[in-house]
């Protein structure tokens, strides 16, 4: 099963849950830990799993979960891994073969992730001005409204809607 080489199996508390229609997508987030499951409204990506880790350098971790018996780790995201400067990710989504995460203070961020062993950012959108500190800016995305009008939630800036077409 999953577990976490410093903590041990992941037995933690859930927040969110969002299930599609299909539920081949699980992305669950360690804040403690908390889910969601994504829409696959684009091509099939099977059993994925998107973890983030709500933590000081916090990343988020995809894993291959098509035998839930044996998770495979297939890539892990860091804010300097494409080279910004943050404080933690926040509430991964998947969406078809997109993957949403709020990033605090650099927005929100989107990778494709039809490799998921080779995710590359595929959009992203600045929703705080201020310098990194902790938990500031932006802390929430839904992008079940179509990619056309994606709502992030900022702690300091309030709501954004926000057009990520280009990132399909």
């Amino acid at each position: 099963g999953l577990a976490d080489p410093a903590r041990g199996p992941l037995q933690q508390v859930v927040h969110v849950v969002v299930v599609g229609e299909q539920g081949r997508h699980l992305a669950p987030e360690r804040e403690i830990l908390a889910a969601s499951r994504g829409e696959p409204g684009g091509p099939s990506l099977g059993g994925l799993l998107a973890s983030a880790r709500e933590t000081v350098d916090g990343d988020v971790r995809l894993f291959d979960i098509s035998n839930p018996a044996n998770p495979l780790p297939r890539a892990t995201i860091t804010a300097s891994s494409v080279g910004l400067d943050a404080f933690t990710a926040h509430n991964p989504y998947i969406l078809g073969n997109l993957l949403f995460v709020s990033w605090y203070q650099v927005g929100t961020l989107v990778f494709n992730i039809t490799d998921p062993a080779r995710p590359v950012l595929a959009g992203s959108y600045d929703t705080f001005d201020g310098v990194v500190n902790g938990y500031d800016g932006n802390w929430g995305v839904f992008p079940f409204l179509g990619l056309d009008r994606v709502l992030l939630s900022d702690m300091d800036g309030g709501l954004f809607i926000v057009d990520f077409s280009d990132a399909a």
